[in-house]
């Protein structure tokens, strides 16, 4: 079950997308995802590859789009509670650690390991979210990826942080969303924010495009917008609880704030 709605009505909300059944509807995802590996350089980014997957990206790059973002509930691990973070996630970052430190949970955080990283992806060879500068990792020794995550309770789980993230818009790699091979539960990355509104803006960077529109007025479009909206429609025909947000949109997933909480779509 998943806020309210069963794996049937999952499966059949996606096969009403693509059949065209809803409000809106794509006609093929898979030209979709061709048209993404096609089209995307991710975070538009200039770089070099280095070695071992390392990668040199621009000073004009860095400077335009990395802060130093305070986390005191870091400072054991990081000078200063200091890290480098994408300026489009670093207030909800400081939000997020802010939560756990206040509802007593900080002592679950038992590593920092790491956050901007300028290296490529696995398996896709593109930069990562890292090298974006919207992703971290804790509890890596713990939550090795590919691995299932350690279990709530036990040393260096992360389970009970989970909601404290996704409410402040970042996505869990270790969710049931991910292939038990790719599940990477030490990784957190930045993917929604709810604005208060009933508008959804959104930001693809891995095609550098934008979009935004009303979940009350959602028209019929093309490519990775209509396949959003289609989803949105389902949801919205269903009674789900929409709520408009600021979504980062990247490596063929995206993010929906369903009942207040960020699932993948």
């Amino acid at each position: 079950m998943l806020n309210g709605l069963n794996a049937g009505e999952l499966r059949q909300m996606a096969q009403d997308v693509l059949e065209n059944k809803g409000t809106v509807g794509v006609p093929s995802l898979g030209a979709i995802r061709q048209d993404f590996a096609a089209q995307r350089n991710f975070c538009k980014m200039d770089f070099q590859t280095g070695t071992g997957g390392s990668i040199d990206i621009s000073d004009e790059w860095l400077a335009s789009n990395l802060v130093d973002t305070s986390i005191p509930q870091l400072t054991k691990f990081v000078a200063d509670g200091k890290v480098r973070f994408n300026k489009i996630a670093a207030k909800a970052l400081q939000d997020a650690f802010s939560e756990v430190e206040k509802e007593g949970l900080l002592d679950r955080v038992l590593s920092w390991d790491g956050a901007f990283v300028p290296r490529l992806a696995r398996p896709n060879g593109l930069p990562s979210a890292h090298a974006c500068g919207i992703a971290f990792d804790i509890n890596a020794r713990w939550n090795a990826f590919g691995r299932p995550p350690a279990e709530r309770g036990s040393m260096g789980s992360v389970i009970d942080l989970v909601p404290i993230f996704e409410k402040h818009g970042f996505v869990w790699g270790g969710g049931g969303a991910q292939a038990p091979q790719m599940r990477d539960s030490m990784h957190f990355e930045f993917a929604i924010a709810k604005n208060g509104t009933d508008t959804f803006n959104i930001q693809a960077i891995d095609l550098n495009e934008q979009a935004s529109f009303s979940i009350n007025d959602l028209q019929a479009g093309t490519g990775w917008k209509n396949y959003l909206m289609g989803v949105i429609d389902g949801f919205v025909r269903r009674g789900k609880k929409i709520s408009g947000v600021d979504l980062v949109f990247e490596k063929q997933q995206a993010a929906m704030a369903v009942d207040g909480r960020a699932i993948h779509i």
